[in-house]
């Protein structure tokens, strides 16, 4: 029998017909394909990625009447990035598919579907440990001025990183942000970022120029630390392969359906400068 082969007795509690639609596991939403560039390499467009930089030259003072003689030249980096496969397989009994109420193709593909879209999420979150400078330190609490000093850092480099500048942190580590942020009292709370962490918390929300995202899929270690980042959007490029989609095909020997989904994708770093690792605590909060 095949690994993995899904039969009746696996999903018997959607046996009985009155019992309330079933539900999908809540998953934590997937944000970094949306915070960095984006590339879809077409068929028959090779293997690779493959984008060259120029240089930059240097401008010179020049004296009336003499020859500008300090020709410079034109000259280009290539980077390259090779997408590289990853993958899920399913087997439906074709007994299951029949005598199931809900449509178990489509309960497959979308939790298939999250599978992977979780995979290409927390790859991404990896490419923040990429960064080979680094803001923070395990234990320590995440503050709006170690937001503030890396977009400057970023922002401030011979090359400065262009807008717009994205921060991803594990919820835990933005609730001593939120504590900071939002005093406490008797009078009411003005206007402006204070209002609005308490009302309504940190996602989507700009901070010291800074656009503020949770992602649950990033790893808290051992020691309750997680390291989000800080970077621009053009730091970090996804390059993906077509439009993945989910093969099926019937197995007649083993009386199932074998469902195959496959995507093809590489996250690379386009500029190091433009990003900053953020370790900071990120225990669970109780107060």
């Amino acid at each position: 029998m095949a690994t993995g082969l899904n039969l009746i007795a696996d999903v018997d509690n959607i046996v009985v017909p009155m019992l309330a639609a079933s539900r999908y596991t809540i998953e934590h939403e997937t944000l970094m394909k949306q915070l960095t560039r984006n590339v879809r390499l077409e068929d028959r467009a090779g293997e690779s990625y493959r984008e060259p930089k120029w240089n930059t030259m240097t401008a010179q003072a020049l004296t009336r009447g003499v020859d500008m003689s300090n020709g410079q030249k034109l000259s280009d980096t290539l980077q390259t990035f090779t997408p590289s496969e990853v993958g899920i397989q399913v087997y439906l009994e074709k007994q299951l598919v029949r005598t199931r109420r809900d449509d178990m193709f489509t309960v497959a593909g979308k939790v298939m579907g999250q599978a992977l879209s979780r995979k290409l999420d927390i790859d991404g979150l990896a490419m923040l440990d990429s960064f080979s400078l680094a803001l923070g330190t395990a234990g320590t609490a995440l503050t709006w001025e170690y937001i503030s000093a890396a977009k400057t850092a970023i922002m401030g480099r011979s090359e400065p990183g262009p807008m717009p500048i994205y921060g991803a942190f594990h919820p835990h580590m933005l609730h001593p942000l939120a504590k900071d942020l939002a005093p406490t009292g008797t009078y009411p709370v003005p206007s402006g970022v204070s209002q609005e962490v308490i009302e309504q918390g940190f996602v989507a929300k700009s901070l010291a120029g800074v656009s503020i995202f949770q992602d649950g899929n990033l790893t808290i270690d051992s020691d309750n630390d997680a390291k989000g980042g800080v970077w621009s959007k053009e730091a970090l490029i996804l390059v993906m392969v077509g439009f993945p989609g989910i093969e099926k095909e019937y197995d007649s020997s083993l009386r199932a359906w074998e469902l195959n989904q496959v995507w093809e994708y590489i996250w690379g770093e386009r500029e190091d400068g433009w990003g900053r690792e953020m370790l900071f605590d990120a225990v669970s909060p109780t107060s």
